[in-house]
């Protein structure tokens, strides 16, 4: 890459990275000669820092423009005519692949700050002709800027491979032509090593690229094959029929990894792969073999191992039941294949096959454990009942991923004929505030705890659908669904049924899977053959539209880097959902959602009728009208109709205004200042129809709240532990300001005097507020606040309305509170 050291620096901090791991590693002279080198390997990336001037230097807009050259370097891709592209020798090509000895052989292990750079969002194509129906092309047949419809490349790999984004290595057809091949998102090769990536794509390899796509990088001067679709890539072996009467002009590559010839040869490779944790070799390995000998028992066992490993659980039952269905005589072997069959069959929540297996294998420990654990899952599933408390502190470990079962209420996807709203989720009965409407496991979900040793590294995905430049998360993600779309065909329809944005074809009804359907069709018959051909675009524009941030933090869905506020943009973590995605959105939504884990819990926040529609938050309620509003209609180009924008519509442009600039900056003002804020905000709500029926009034809410918090920081800064009476009555009038502001309906605002009626709490248990998630912390506050006046009465029923809240937002009553807040309920007599 071109890049000078302050260009990659101000790179790696806009990436939330610490600049001096880049100053460190550009010490050592290998990665200063890796930094300056413009080699074919990164020339098809290379369209960021090279185009960078240096007046830019320091330019905290840096990201911005570099979003807005790669846009303008895609848009003329676009409309340029396709053209012949310049053939570079195959020596030149292979000379530039050589692996210099010194340059480690694993990504993972290297020093150098890794710069990870992509497209998404190009309207990647994909092919569904199948292989026997297109015609064969040569490299030189090929134009440049085009897919080549109807064809298919036929090449053979002929160097090593390198690895950033995609796996790039060169190819060769009949003809002696040479070009490089980049693979992206092929299963489990984004964090893979080099040397792993030679045993996925080894050197003699022949394969079929299925209308390929040649490109010509916007910097640089090497053409290339770009294959988004994974599944676009076939492998031949050589008994192709495709291979007949083929013959090749240049010598095949002198180190080519020689194939085993047996079955047994092939399980002890396979064996010698899974004992690495090199699951996708391993499977490969074992699923060659099984070509030679498609019955033998023990390569079907194995294989059915690594897929457990890779999570393609359909293809583990399958080949776990074929062992099965054989009736072996040993019985070691046959509680492996009932252990395998139902360890897959319950990590894809189908727990009555677990059952099934159980009975029938009552010998097998492990089964019958599994068995166990299977029937808590059926609890879960037909009753909604769970253990909230204990669920949450298991929890409480990084990336975390909790074993319980998915539950599916009173809800169903449908398009509403009785009005023009779009297809959304409704409930199909009556349901209460507070009601549990689904617990949704993720389609695939992505920590960046999963891959610790990526910290060191700068990722930027320049992302067309959302306009933004996004981190490692959000690429990740789309390479997971892929990998979970290559064993499921059946999610492939679900993904088309998903809203994917306006450049998209309509999305296609909503028919999910039964769970009792058979897992037989589909399943792989060969672990580099996918299921189903993926559509690469339509993964990204519903990853772009639908994906949820699983972070504790109250902002929901993945926010833009365009629009952080301050700050560099973290990575946190993100998931895919089924059912939740169908959700439409509303400032002011009929349900909420609360994450445990990467599990997310769907409550009603008020009564609904059969029929309603469930609404979900897309972005956070507590922003200006404005913000909301803009951040919308760039995601999602809509413009929001619920009671909040009514509301926030019936009052005055210049009100709107007013009540931004009065939230601005809140956090660096002091108490008298936040006052006169706050008198300004009042002031900008009309008493309108909308805003009474509606009872929410956000901005002030944000500013009581802080100045209820800034009392607190006033008192910690004078060195006292325990508010005085005048500032604790301050605080908690802030506080009931605030929770009052967001809808709780208060009907006792003394903090002091007699308590006329001990028993009763202060509010209106009737109608909680329609933005609970909101509330819990401010009422704790409001609790500790009474407890350091000697107010316990008070205090104790406050803290029985905290209970409440949290539960009505979450479920788990009062365990699952003392566990969740036990932090700052510790110092509390209660």
């Amino acid at each position: 890459m071109a890049a000078s050291l302050s260009d990659l620096t101000r790179l790696v901090e806009w990436a939330g990275l610490d600049p001096e791991l880049l100053q460190q590693a550009m010490t050592d002279p290998n990665i200063r000669r890796l930094v300056s080198e413009n080699s074919a390997t990164q020339s098809h990336l290379d369209f960021l820092p090279s185009q960078v001037s240096p007046g830019d230097e320091g330019d905290e807009d840096l990201p911005a423009k570099l979003l807005e050259q790669a846009k303008a370097a895609h848009l003329r891709d676009q409309f340029l005519p396709p053209i012949k592209a310049p053939q570079i020798s195959r020596s030149a090509l292979l000379a530039s692949f050589a692996r210099p000895s010194s340059r480690s052989r694993s990504t993972n292990g290297s020093t150098a700050v890794q710069i990870r750079q992509n497209l998404v969002g190009t309207s990647p194509g994909y092919a569904t002709t199948i292989l026997g129906e297109l015609r064969r092309v040569g490299i030189n047949d090929m134009f440049a800027r085009m897919r080549q419809e109807g064809a298919y490349l036929l090449c053979r790999i002929i160097s090593l491979t390198s690895h950033t984004v995609s796996v790039d290595m060169i190819v060769e057809d009949p003809f002696g032509i040479a070009c490089m091949l980049a693979v992206y998102r092929y299963p489990t090769t984004l964090d893979c090593t080099e040397e792993q990536a030679d045993a996925i794509f080894p050197i003699g390899t022949i394969l079929a690229v299925r209308e390929p796509c040649y490109r010509l990088p916007p910097s640089g001067k090497v053409p290339y094959v770009r294959v988004d679709a994974p599944s676009d890539i076939v492998f031949l072996g050589p008994d192709s029929a495709l291979l007949n009467d083929v013959s090749w002009a240049a010598r095949g590559p002198s180190v080519a990894i020689r194939q085993p010839d047996t079955a047994a040869a092939w399980k002890d490779r396979g064996n010698h792969y899974f004992k690495r944790k090199e699951w996708i070799c391993a499977a490969s390995a074992f699923s060659d073999g099984l070509v030679q000998d498609p019955e033998n028992h023990l390569l079907l066992l194995n294989r059915s191992a690594a897929y457990l490993e890779l999570g393609w659980f359909r293809s583990a039952a399958y080949d776990a039941e074929r062992v099965i269905g054989m009736n072996l005589q040993n019985p070691q072997l046959v509680r492996k294949a009932v252990y395998r069959a139902a360890k897959a069959y319950y990590l894809s929540g189908r727990y009555d096959d677990v059952r099934r297996l159980s009975s029938g294998n009552p010998d097998g420990a492990e089964t019958q454990q599994l068995c166990r654990s299977a029937e808590q899952r059926l609890c879960e599933r037909d009753s909604g009942q769970y253990d909230w408390a204990s669920i949450f502190s298991a929890t409480r470990a990084p990336a975390s991923r909790p074993d319980i079962a998915a539950y599916l209420g009173p809800v169903e996807v449908r398009t509403p004929t009785e009005s023009s709203r779009p297809r959304g989720l409704f409930v199909t009965q009556n349901v209460k505030a507070g009601d549990l409407l689904m617990v949704s496991k993720p389609i695939a979900s992505y920590f960046p705890e999963d891959t610790p040793s990526k910290r060191g590294e700068a990722s930027m995905t320049f992302n067309m659908l959302k306009n933004a430049i996004e981190t490692r998360g959000e690429y990740a993600l789309v390479d997971l669904i892929v990998h979970r779309l290559w064993d499921d065909p059946g999610l492939a329809s679900i993904i088309q049924a998903m809203y994917a944005g306006e450049g998209f074809p309509t999305a296609s009804a909503y028919a999910p899977v039964p769970p009792t359907a058979a897992f037989s069709t589909g399943c792989l018959s060969h672990s580099r053959v996918p299921g189903v051909d993926i559509d690469i675009g339509r993964v990204e524009g519903v990853a772009a539209m639908d994906v949820f941030d699983i972070s504790e933090h109250p902002v929901t869905f993945l926010v833009s880097a365009s629009e952080q506020d301050e700050g560099n943009k973290p990575e946190h973590p993100a998931a895919l959902y089924e059912l939740p995605s169908f959700c439409n959105h509303a400032c002011l939504p009929s349900a909420g959602r609360a994450f445990f884990g990467d599990v997310m819990v769907v409550r009603a926040t008020q009564d609904l009728k059969a029929g309603e529609e469930v609404t979900m938050s897309y972005y956070d309620s507590t922003e200006t009208y404005q913000k909301r509003t803009d951040s919308i209609q760039r995601q999602w180009q809509f413009a929001c109709d619920c009671l909040l924008c009514k509301a926030d519509l019936s009052d005055t442009a210049a009100a709107r205004s007013q009540r931004a600039e009065a939230v601005a900056m809140l956090s660096s003002l002091g108490i008298a200042a936040i006052k006169q804020r706050i008198a300004q905000i009042k002031s900008s709500y009309s008493d309108s129809p909308e805003r009474r029926q509606c009872g929410v009034k956000p901005e002030l809410y944000l500013a009581s709240r802080r100045l209820g918090f800034a009392y607190c920081s006033e008192n910690s800064a004078m060195g006292m532990s325990f508010l005085t009476p005048s500032k604790a009555k301050a605080c908690l009038i802030a506080f009931m300001d605030a929770l009052e502001a967001v809808g709780l309906v208060i009907t006792d605002r003394s903090v002091s005097g007699q308590v006329i009626n001990p028993s009763a709490l202060p509010v209106d248990t009737t109608r909680l507020p329609a933005l609970s998630h909101l509330c819990t912390v401010s009422v704790i506050q409001m609790v500790s606040a009474l407890w350091s006046i000697g107010e316990n009465v008070r205090a104790k029923n406050w803290l029985k309305v905290a209970i409440r809240i949290e539960n009505f937002d979450t479920g788990g009553a009062e365990a699952l509170f003392r566990e969740k807040y036990h932090s700052v309920l510790i110092d509390l007599p209660f």
